[in-house]
């Protein structure tokens, strides 16, 4: 998820191509979500949420500037 949303975002250009970024960073983030407060790396998920949501909106945006 994040490995290929970090590559396409490179390369999107098209509306298309920032909705594909944006369903990668949106998994990350559902992904991040699941791991339970119990778990050992829970404040780290925490942390990354805010990241991968912010990559999330990036994308979002950008695809409604998107030409095509």
């Amino acid at each position: 998820m994040v490995r290929q949303a970090s590559k396409l975002v490179q390369v999107a250009k098209t509306k298309a191509e920032w909705q594909k970024v944006a369903e990668h960073w949106d998994s990350a983030v559902t992904f991040m979500q699941a791991v339970p407060t119990s778990h050992p790396k829970h404040t780290i998920a925490q942390k990354k949420i805010l990241e991968y949501q912010a990559n999330l909106d990036y994308a979002k945006r950008a695809g409604n500037l998107a030409v095509n």
